[in-house]
C-alpha cells in the first residue's frame, strides 16, 4: 500500500512560513527607517535626430524651402499645407485673420486661425493659453522647413489632439549673402523682401524684412503689412550654443 500525502497540508505549511518571512521583513524595515530618504534629482535631456518620416511610427510631413518659397506669395500656411494629407486649409485672403487650419476634422468649428493643433516656430509655442494659434505673425520668406505631425502622438508636445505644425528659420550661411525679391500680382499686388544673412566672429546673424501692398479684389478690402525677423546664434562653445528672435 502506498502512501499519499496530504496536499492541504503542505500548503498550509507554505503560507505559515512565508506570513512569518514578511512579518519579520515589515519589522525590520520599520526599525531601519530613522528619517525621509531624499534622491538626487535627475534631469532628463533629449535632441532631435534625423530621421527618414517612411521609417517612423507616426504621421509626419515635411514641406521643404523650395516648396514654401518658389511661385507662392508667402502670406499663409494655407499656401504650404494644403498640398499635406488630412490637413485642411482655407484661405479667405483676409490679411486681419489668420487661415482656418484643422488636422483629421480637429479645429474645424473654428471660424478662422488654429485650434485643436499646436503651432512652434523654433521650439518657441505661438499657441496661447486658450487655444488659439497666430501663426500669422510668421513671415514665410525666413522659413526653410516646416514639420507637421498628425495623430495621438501630438500628445507629446500637449494638449492639443489635432496634431502639431513646427517652423523652422533659415540658417545663416558661411559667408554674407544679401538678397532682395520682388513680386507683382493683380489688383496692385506688390511683394518686397530684404534678406542679410552670415556670420560675423563665431555669431551667426540672420535679417529679413517683407513688404505686403494689395487692393484686394473686393471693396474696402486694402491691405498693408510689414514684417521683420531678427535671428542671432552665438557660438559659445562646440557643445553650447545660444539662439535669440525677433
Amino acid at each position: 500500500m502506498h502512501s499519499q500525502q496530504n496536499p492541504f497540508k503542505f500548503k498550509l505549511l507554505t503560507l505559515a512560513v512565508l506570513a512569518t518571512c514578511s512579518h519579520s521583513t515589515m519589522s525590520l524595515s520599520a526599525d531601519d527607517v530613522t528619517g525621509n530618504i531624499y534622491m538626487a534629482p535627475v534631469v532628463v535631456t533629449g535632441t532631435r535626430i534625423e530621421q527618414n518620416s517612411f521609417d517612423l511610427p507616426i504621421a509626419i510631413d515635411v514641406v521643404d524651402q523650395e516648396d514654401i518659397q518658389d511661385g507662392q506669395l508667402q502670406m499663409t500656411l494655407s499656401e504650404s499645407l494644403i498640398r499635406i494629407p488630412g490637413i485642411t486649409a482655407q484661405n479667405r485672403t483676409q490679411s486681419a485673420q489668420d487661415p482656418q487650419i484643422s488636422s483629421r476634422g480637429f479645429g474645424s468649428r473654428s471660424s478662422f486661425g488654429v485650434r485643436g493643433v499646436r503651432v512652434y516656430l523654433d521650439g518657441i509655442p505661438l499657441t496661447m493659453p486658450d487655444g488659439q494659434g497666430q501663426p500669422g505673425v510668421v513671415d514665410l520668406s525666413a522659413i526653410r522647413s516646416i514639420e507637421v505631425l498628425r495623430g495621438p502622438f501630438s500628445a507629446l508636445y500637449g494638449n492639443s489632439s489635432g496634431g502639431v505644425i513646427q517652423l523652422f528659420t533659415e540658417n545663416a550661411p558661411k559667408t554674407p549673402e544679401v538678397s532682395a525679391t520682388v513680386m507683382f500680382g493683380s489688383y496692385n499686388t506688390t511683394r518686397q523682401i530684404l534678406e542679410a544673412a552670415g556670420n560675423a566672429d563665431g555669431v551667426e546673424y540672420l535679417l529679413n524684412f517683407s513688404n505686403f501692398e494689395s487692393d484686394g479684389y473686393r471693396d474696402n478690402s486694402e491691405s498693408d503689412k510689414q514684417q521683420a525677423t531678427a535671428k542671432f546664434k552665438f557660438n559659445i562653445s562646440d557643445d553650447t550654443k545660444l539662439t535669440t528672435l525677433v
